[in-house]
């Protein structure tokens, strides 16, 4: 895995642009700044042989298929053996480091089959459709900028979780919420939930003034 800090500050930095531009028009220079922390970061992870090994690893894991291309290649070959119905409940891989808990994803569509990876995938769909629906809902701008800060933070690590399950995306240390190992990123994502469901339901109760 990566450093844990730089996957979660990158995700706190890419969700600050996002609300820098929407709340003050100027997309341009939100787009310029990120731009140029992007590019440092590729410079960086260039000086450091470990991760660019880890960022070419994610793009074409057969160049080291021993050595950091070997996940990306094994969460793949376990995901297309699953087939339907799965291999049974606690089925273990051996290959797969941390199965249970790091690799959660990969691990419910290696017990479960493909079947259990749409209903979570269709579950994740509803979640985020409901987010969208909660935002266009309230029309009080407070409550906006909160439902769409905190509605970007959930949508970025679900969509990131289940798309890295597939090998084709870098593997990195961020937490799927609701599902990921570890009590206290549940006891946050619990609050962030309940404090969306709070702005919603007094979305008709504050006055708001075009």
């Amino acid at each position: 895995m990566m450093v844990p800090a730089i996957p979660i500050l990158s995700m706190y930095l890419l969700v600050s642009f996002i609300l820098f531009g929407w709340l003050s028009r100027k997309w341009l220079l939100s787009s310029s700044i990120a731009a140029g922390l992007f590019l440092i970061g590729i410079v960086y992870a260039w000086s450091t042989p470990f991760l660019w090994n880890r960022l070419m690893a994610a793009i074409n894991p057969l160049n080291d298929p021993s050595g950091a291309g070997y996940l990306y290649i094994q969460s793949a070959a376990s995901i297309r053996s699953s087939d339907w119905w799965g291999k049974g409940f606690g089925a273990y891989e051996n290959h797969l480091p941390a199965f249970q808990s790091e690799m959660l994803v990969i691990y419910l569509i290696n017990c479960f089959g493909w079947g259990a990876g749409l209903v979570l995938l269709s579950t994740v769909i509803w979640f985020l459709t409901r987010l969208v629906y909660s935002f266009k809902a309230v029309r009080e701008p407070y409550g906006r900028t909160l439902i769409l800060a905190l509605s970007m933070l959930l949508a970025i690590q679900l969509v990131y979780g289940l798309a890295m399950a597939s090998g084709k995306l870098l593997i990195i240390d961020l937490p799927i919420p609701f599902l990921s190992y570890g009590g206290s990123h549940l006891m946050i994502e619990y609050a962030v939930v309940g404090l969306l469901l709070g702005v919603y339901r007094r979305k008709d109760m504050i006055p708001y003034r075009s």
